[in-house]
């Protein structure tokens, strides 16, 4: 479709959502390796789930001011 400013938007919170969780895993992964601490896991399990959280709700429409206005 066309790529409306909100759009971009839209995709870069996507981006950066992905991004962040893709580097939570890789620092999860190596952290299981080293036998961190358990709130190290839980704290990197929060940051996954609300990076995961954001872009769920983003796509979900939940957030107006990223939704592109309904022309007519």
């Amino acid at each position: 479709g066309v790529m409306t400013p909100r759009k971009v938007i839209r995709n870069r919170i996507y981006r950066i959502c992905g991004g962040g969780m893709l580097l939570f895993e890789v620092l999860f992964a190596i952290l299981s390796l080293c036998d961190a601490p358990g709130y190290i896991v839980m704290i990197i399990e929060i940051i996954l789930l609300h990076l995961f959280g954001l872009s769920w709700l983003t796509k979900g429409e939940a957030f107006p001011c990223f939704n592109d206005v309904e022309e007519g």
